[in-house]
């Protein structure tokens, strides 16, 4: 170095400017939108379990009221079937007599056994 000639001293740290600073910045971008791209999907894959139990409670809910619902189909069937009927007609001494008359060639079964209708 000369008299004429200052010397001119450089940064240890290249500022943001710089080319070798720039893949650093990319690095902790990328690593900073992974986390953030990871936090969103966990709270997605949360809300998916969620709604799926949900789901699934209520299925269990509609289940047992549509199981309530037929076993009272099945005794209003069994209470309102013919044989239950005539059984229940005939304990109360309830003469009924049809709205309209029944044809003459008309069966009415008793008991298991057929009867021909005057």
């Amino acid at each position: 170095m000369g008299r004429g000639s200052v010397a001119v001293m450089h940064d240890p740290l290249p500022t943001f400017n710089n080319q070798p600073q720039l893949p650093m910045v990319k690095i902790v971008l990328c690593l900073v939108s992974f986390l953030v791209l990871a936090g969103l999907v966990m709270q997605l894959r949360q809300q998916h379990l969620d709604l799926s139990y949900q789901t699934n409670r209520l299925h269990n809910r509609i289940e047992a009221q549509q199981a309530k619902l037929w076993n009272q189909q099945l005794r209003i069937a069994a209470y309102t079937a013919p044989r239950a009927i005539i059984e229940t007609v005939g304990q109360h001494q309830i003469d009924l007599v049809p709205a309209t008359p029944l044809p003459p060639a008309t069966r009415i079964v008793v008991s298991g056994t057929s009867e021909p209708r005057d």
